[in-house]
C-alpha cells in the first residue's frame, strides 16, 4: 500500500523582486478598571510592486472595463496593489475578569478590508477592475472559570455569527465551538 502521494507544486507562487510596502499600525491597550481590559489594533498597508507603477507611469499595462468593455490604459491610481492584501485590518479584544467567581469573559473582533486573490482582466496585475474578495468580521467569545486553583475550564465559539465564503476564503471553516479543560499539579 501506498500511503503517501507526492503532488506536483503550485505554480501559482512566485517572487516579486520590487515591491514596497508603507502605512502605519495603532494598537493600544486600555485599562477603565482593573477587572476590565479593553485593546485594539489597526494596520493601514499598501503594498505594491514598484515595476508595475513604472509600466503604469509608461502607459503599458491595460484593462477592460467589466462594464462598458472598453479597453482603459490603466492610472496609478487604479493599481490596488498585491494579491491577497488588505487595505486595512483592525481588531477590538475585550477581557472581563469575574474575581468573585473566578471567571473571565473574552469576546474579540476581526476586520479584513477588501482584496483580490487573482487577476480576473487578465493583464498580470490587480487592479480596481478586477474581482475583489468583500471584506468581512469574525467575532469570537469565550468564558473560563477556575476551579479549585488546579482545574481550569473554558467554553467559547469562534466565528461566533457562521461566516463564510467558501468559494474565496477556503480555510475559514465557519463557526467552531469549543470545550477545554486544563488542570495543573
Amino acid at each position: 500500500m501506498n500511503f503517501f502521494k507526492i503532488l506536483p507544486l503550485n505554480s501559482r507562487y512566485f517572487n516579486i523582486n520590487r515591491i514596497f510596502t508603507t502605512g502605519t499600525e495603532i494598537n493600544f491597550i486600555v485599562r477603565p478598571t482593573a477587572k476590565l481590559t479593553i485593546s485594539a489594533g489597526y494596520q493601514y498597508l499598501i503594498a505594491k510592486d514598484a515595476s508595475v507603477i513604472e509600466r503604469i507611469r509608461n502607459g503599458q499595462i491595460f484593462a477592460r472595463n467589466p462594464e462598458t468593455l472598453a479597453t482603459i490604459r490603466l492610472q496609478n491610481q487604479d493599481y490596488f496593489g498585491l494579491f491577497n492584501r488588505s487595505r486595512h485590518l483592525a481588531n477590538l479584544k475585550v477581557s472581563y475578569q469575574i474575581p468573585k467567581w473566578k471567571a473571565n469573559i473574552f469576546a474579540r473582533v476581526f476586520y479584513r478590508s477588501r482584496y483580490g486573490l487573482f487577476d480576473s482582466n487578465a493583464n498580470g496585475i490587480f487592479d480596481d477592475y478586477d474581482s475583489f474578495v468583500k471584506g468581512y468580521c469574525l467575532f469570537n467569545v469565550a468564558i473560563s472559570k477556575e476551579f479549585q486553583q488546579k482545574l481550569l475550564c473554558q467554553i467559547g465559539a469562534n466565528n461566533l455569527f457562521n461566516f463564510t465564503d467558501a468559494e474565496n476564503i477556503s480555510n475559514l471553516a465557519g463557526r467552531q465551538l469549543f470545550f477545554k479543560m486544563q488542570f495543573s499539579f
